[in-house]
């Protein structure tokens, strides 16, 4: 039983799949402390991520969010949703993200800020200049290797002194080039453990293609330093840690189409009453439910009673089997997905009972269902997505009071070409330190131009402009070429004060600019709150 806030720590290993654990795969397990880790743990075999590469990791095991059309944290705007980073967060819990590269690669500084994140390593100290990877032909480096991202990450920690804490890492070594510190010694790893398991016969056909196996014996040390390293620090003890990869490692080729999604996942803590390892089907869609019921159910944290999540929690039953995973390829299609223990890709059905082996399957009533449920899946993802219709205001801000600040709706009208359109002003009778804004509009158009602006411009008691902002979507700027026809659009946004926007007697004026075709508007309705 939890009789305290544990601190809760995610270690994502970058490109670490489920065949490291498969004997049949390779000659010995090339992750020998995860391996021993995973039997001293709560462990899943059949753990799948949700895209072939990193740009879903972090919605999908952060958030439990749905794709957007190229990924979610790569929506222009993102939606408002809830995730464990923000609701513990709003428990006084503190968190950080450690990662030894650039923190916007695929949105992921977007994206956690939005989630409220506290800490972001986006500064290295000067002593750690000699310590980048090698650079490539062109000059570019991914970043420092994942010891010295440990390293910096417990610099700050002790820098802070902040309990309890929220700790995401996203580590970077294994991926290509696979620049590795001290490669000899992790070489001499490699030969230790083949004559261990009798196996050093094999050692001249690893050595061929040595660099991906050398940076999982690195990623494994250097998982254990991190482990042992809370240990010293008396943090180990009220630790939660889960541990899992991004996605498989592509260098090693592919045993089939599943198998790119197939990763460990592994939940340790000193606070498990019993480990076990599992053969349900999970995703990273299941684990932030299942930790924020965790501490929920010890009534440790408070939540909003309603969630929106992708996943339903991980499951322990392993003759439970009702998971519905979609799946997004590298190129941000959705083309095949997981349910139950059916694998369906390109009209092409398969059963499997690990994430590394399928077969073929004749069954045409369930290839059927299933393709029918995947394509109902991607129109429901894109309509929220790029309508946020993901979690209404009142779950994300349950613990503040959102109050009204204005309900508009304007008349039909007809606006000119070149002619900005004025649609309403408000003052405001209060300071508000957030303001979130929700358009819907139904208008219908002559020409395929742009979409004009929707706009508001912010003026402070002396009628001076103090700052404007554009609210679109990828909806809104993508259909702009159906002429004749009336389409619906819903815009969202929520805006900070950032200490003058939104103080008493400002005015917001809301205007279409930018207006080069002619437009019929039908509806055109304004909902604005805030929270004071």
């Amino acid at each position: 039983k939890l009789k305290k806030k544990p601190n809760v720590v995610f270690v994502i290993i970058e490109s670490f799949g489920g065949r490291f654990f498969n004997p049949k795969k390779d000659p010995i397990c090339f992750a020998p402390y995860l391996d021993s880790l995973k039997n001293k743990s709560l462990y899943w075999k059949n753990c799948f991520s949700t895209a072939e590469r990193t740009f879903s990791v972090l919605p999908s095991t952060l958030g439990s969010l749905p794709y957007g059309a190229k990924g979610f944290s790569e929506i222009d705007f993102l939606p408002e949703h809830l995730s464990i980073t923000s609701l513990l967060k709003s428990n006084d819990y503190y968190g950080s993200f450690f990662y030894g590269g650039w923190t916007g690669f695929h949105g992921m500084e977007r994206l956690l800020k939005k989630q409220n994140i506290d800490y972001m390593t986006q500064h290295y100290p000067a002593k750690y200049k000699d310590k980048l990877m090698k650079k490539d032909a062109n000059g570019f480096s991914w970043g420092y290797p994942d010891g010295e991202m440990i390293n910096r990450s417990f610099e700050v920690m002790d820098s802070l002194q902040k309990k309890p804490m929220l700790n995401i890492y996203l580590t970077l070594s294994t991926h290509s080039p696979f620049s590795i510190p001290n490669k000899p010694q992790h070489i001499e790893t490699i030969k230790n453990l083949l004559a261990k398991n009798n196996k050093s016969d094999q050692l001249d056909d690893i050595l061929k293609n040595s660099d991906p196996y050398v940076s999982v014996i690195y990623a494994d040390k250097c998982v254990k330093k991190l482990i042992n390293t809370y240990k010293e620090k008396g943090l180990y003890d009220n630790t939660i840690f889960v541990i899992t990869g991004d996605h498989f490692m592509h260098e090693l080729g592919a045993e089939n189409a599943l198998e790119i999604y197939n990763v460990p996942l592994i939940v340790h803590s000193p606070l498990l009453k019993k480990h076990e390892n599992f053969d349900a089907i999970v995703s990273h869609h299941d684990v932030t439910p299942s930790l924020i019921n965790l501490l929920k159910n010890h009534k440790l944290i408070n939540t909003p009673t309603i969630f929106d999540w992708m996943g339903y929690g991980l499951e322990t039953n392993n003759k439970i089997n009702n998971k519905f995973i979609p799946l997004m390829q590298n190129n941000k299609e959705i083309v095949s997905c997981i349910y139950r223990d059916y694998f369906y890709i390109n009209n092409e059905l398969y059963r499997f009972k690990t994430g590394q082996y399928i077969h073929p399957s004749k069954d045409e009533g369930m290839k059927k269902k299933i393709a029918e449920r995947l394509e109902n899946f991607k129109k429901v993802n894109y309509n929220i997505c790029s309508n946020d219709l993901i979690t209404p205001l009142e779950h994300i801000f349950f613990n503040q009071e959102l109050k009204e600040i204005c309900k508009y709706s304007s008349p039909e009208f007809e606006t000119e070409k070149s002619v900005d359109k004025k649609i309403n002003t408000i003052e405001l009778t209060k300071n508000y330190k957030k303001v979130f804004f929700d358009f819907s509009l139904k208008m219908s158009y002559q020409d395929t131009l742009q979409n004009p602006n929707i706009m508001i411009n912010i003026l402070n008691e002396k009628n001076e402009k103090i700052d404007y902002f554009m609210f679109k979507n990828d909806k809104y700027v993508s259909l702009h070429d159906k002429v004749n026809k009336y389409l619906e659009f819903h815009i969202t946004r929520t805006i900070d004060n950032n200490g003058k926007l939104f103080n008493k007697k400002n005015k917001l004026v809301f205007i279409i600019q930018d207006v080069r075709k002619e437009i019929k508007m039908e509806k055109f309705k304004i909902k604005i709150q805030g929270i004071e």
